[in-house]
């Protein structure tokens, strides 16, 4: 004697019960799915943006002549917007840091627009130099001078590993003088970067070329 069970008509009804509560629950996990995708796109596309976007105005900026020498060229450009469009340093490690036009006598109408690199003195471009005198203390030079982050023999820009350059950016320190912080230099502000941030400028310094101190003679020569 067979045993009794659900009929094909129930069986049927049954799968379309099913289907009916199965589609639903597809319906929305695709949904959730597909709007984490487009979260997840949209930031990689802002973050590639941004990143597009200041090296390009880095590379607007540059004042010199780079040698890549395999880097990145993204990364070289991220770098000279770095240094050249938000870290100033310019101000302190050229010297003069500015030639012909002087842009704190003459004002910004004197100068070409933002994405120009204006007159930049290009030949001790970031070679140091700049002396920094006493407080209160007339403009008479100074055994404190800013060292020169132009490529060595070697390529590494003040001669400095990566790891030496983030240590002075991070730390306010140096391989080459143990115990002693670095005085003048922002780096209590400059620590706060990003890791990536740090690798780009150390690029870029060591993709501009080698070049030696000039000479200041007075303060309005600097950026400071």
């Amino acid at each position: 004697m067979r045993k009794s069970g659900p009929t094909s008509a129930s069986r049927r009804g049954i799968h379309l019960v099913h289907g009916r509560i199965a589609l639903p629950v597809i319906l929305i996990w695709g949904m959730a799915s597909i709007f984490a995708a487009c979260l997840a796109s949209g930031q990689e596309t802002q973050d590639a943006y941004k990143l597009g976007r200041d090296a390009q105005q880095g590379k607007k900026i540059n004042p010199v002549t780079l040698n890549f020498q395999g880097r990145s060229r993204q990364r070289v450009y991220l770098g000279s917007y770095l240094v050249n469009g938000n870290g100033g340093c310019n101000s302190c490690h050229t010297c003069p840091s500015y030639k012909a036009t002087d842009p704190y006598k003459l004002g910004a109408s004197a100068l070409p627009p933002s994405d120009d690199p204006g007159p930049v003195n290009t030949t001790n471009f970031m070679a140091g130099g700049t002396p920094f005198p006493g407080r209160g203390t007339p403009f008479q030079g100074s055994t404190l001078t800013s060292p020169n982050l132009t490529p060595d023999s070697s390529g590494r820009p003040g001669g400095m590993t990566f790891e030496d350059f983030k240590n002075a950016m991070v730390n306010g320190e140096v391989s080459k003088k143990p115990g002693h912080t670095l005085l003048v230099m922002p780096w209590p502000v400059y620590r706060h970067q990003y890791d990536n941030d740090l690798r780009a400028i150390y690029a870029y310094l060591s993709s501009i070329p080698s070049a030696s101190p000039g000479t200041c003679t007075g303060d309005s020569q600097t950026g400071n």
